[in-house]
């Protein structure tokens, strides 16, 4: 059976049932960290901020290892204290592998897929919860994050959240909270996809969304203050699928549809209309976003029409945007010119200059600075690309990859044996106010 109902009338069912499944959020002082939640590279995308510098996870040939960045001194170290130990196996105390990460109660918590070796098989005992101390010792398991440890049958992964001491995920399509270190099978709250997922559809901006569409629902999770947001990519008429933003309130447990992506006759034409925008970032009450092509945009999820910031478009069409709670930083594209104005597939190789400059804007759109990293492409040998991973305080970070390419194809009768290609990548810093570009790091 199919129900009609409206943003309103789901909030309310929602809220209602949230209501009579658990009691008031636990709460704690760690804020979800927006900025840390910006990177456009797979290559460093488990960053979390503590008071004295960042963490962030390294996936090299000789496995994935553990980082520590010093704001104060601007140096990168790998979170190791065993005298002379090569860094170059899990025996190092900085060997982890993680999805997500982020810091609390002097420890580091981060996410995994986990399995398990048995004398019946393998146990998948899907996705995890972990905690480490800062020097990397002392490990715990803290709890899952399915409702039946390995029973996830969504189809899209998602990042989950912490945010004042709870953690916000996904599960076969329903988002859920749990408090941080709980019983997740006991304590988890279902906070949105349970009325569909009951009643069979619920409609929602003139189209259904059925229980068989949940498991193939994409989310993106935010929060900022009293408010927890929600991105979902909803299917639409002819196919296609828009992404729609819903809050919730952790005092009142309220669920509201606040924002969908703009038309093109709100905002005009760019690449993805009427899916998805290139970056967003959510900052008290205002969602701010970027068109590839057309430029950046504020709207108030209270309601009101979409405001343009600046001429951003004028300086940057092609462009991967991180923004942080003071800046909006751009990092240009540059198509290869013999393939005229179309940006190509990341991952095309040399073909593609991406990523020479970057144009860093205030929030109202205003130009900042312009930072020419150009020379890059001279100084690191086979340099393909570079890509933003985030903003904080007057410095941009990014990361610059380069390919080199030994020997050829070699072929032995019927067998032919390839080039050799080696990626290495470089962790940089860019000062916003002095232009200064600094290089933090290397791997491969």
């Amino acid at each position: 059976m199919k129900r009609r109902m409206t943003a309103a009338l789901l909030a309310a069912a929602t809220a209602l049932s949230l209501g009579s499944c658990g009691g008031g959020i636990v709460r704690s002082e760690d804020e979800f960290q927006k900025a840390m939640h910006q990177s456009s590279t797979s290559r460093l995308d488990a960053i979390c901020e503590a008071e004295d510098g960042y963490y962030f996870s390294l996936e090299t040939l000789k496995g994935p290892f553990l980082y520590f960045l010093d704001k104060e001194t601007k140096a990168a170290t790998i979170l190791c204290g065993k005298p002379e130990c090569p860094h170059t196996d899990d025996t190092c105390d900085a060997y982890l592998r993680v999805y997500e990460l982020w810091t609390t109660g002097g420890r580091l918590y981060y996410t995994h897929y986990d399995y398990e070796e048995r004398r019946d098989g393998v146990a998948d005992l899907g996705l995890r919860l972990h905690s480490v101390g800062t020097d990397g010792k002392s490990r715990k398991v803290v709890q899952s994050l399915e409702l039946v440890p390995g029973g996830d049958t969504s189809q899209r992964t998602a990042r989950p959240i912490l945010h004042r001491g709870q953690i916000y995920f996904p599960y076969s399509g329903v988002l859920y909270r749990a408090p941080l270190g709980g019983d997740t099978a006991k304590d988890a709250v279902a906070i949105w996809g349970s009325e569909i997922e009951s009643s069979g559809g619920v409609e929602i901006g003139g189209m259904t969304v059925a229980a068989g569409d949940l498991n193939a629902l994409g989310y993106a999770l935010w929060a900022d203050g009293d408010l927890v947001y929600f991105m979902v990519n909803l299917p639409q008429p002819g196919g296609t699928c828009r992404d729609t933003l819903f809050s919730y309130d952790t005092v009142s447990e309220e669920v509201r549809q606040v924002w969908e992506v703009p038309g093109p006759d709100e905002v005009g034409r760019w690449g993805e209309e009427g899916v998805s925008v290139d970056q967003w970032y959510i900052l008290d009450g205002f969602i701010y976003f970027f068109l590839s092509q057309n430029g950046l945009w504020r709207q108030s999820l209270a309601g009101g029409a979409p405001e343009k910031l600046g001429d951003v478009a004028r300086d940057v069409p092609y462009g991967t945007g991180i923004f942080s709670d003071e800046y909006f930083c751009l990092m240009n594209d540059v198509p290869d010119p013999s393939y005229g104005n179309a940006v190509l597939t990341f991952g095309t190789g040399p073909s593609l200059v991406y990523g020479d400059a970057i144009y860093v804007y205030d929030l109202t759109g205003a130009p900042v600075a312009a930072l020419d990293i150009s020379a890059l492409y001279d100084e690191l040998q086979g340099l393909t690309h570079c890509m933003p991973v985030f903003c904080d305080g007057e410095d941009v970070y990014f990361v610059a990859e380069t390919c080199t390419v030994t020997g050829g194809p070699v072929t032995e009768g019927i067998w032919t044996t390839p080039a050799q290609k080696t990626y290495t990548r470089y962790l940089y810093r860019a000062g916003i106010g002095t232009g200064e570009l600094a290089q933090i790091l290397s791997w491969t």
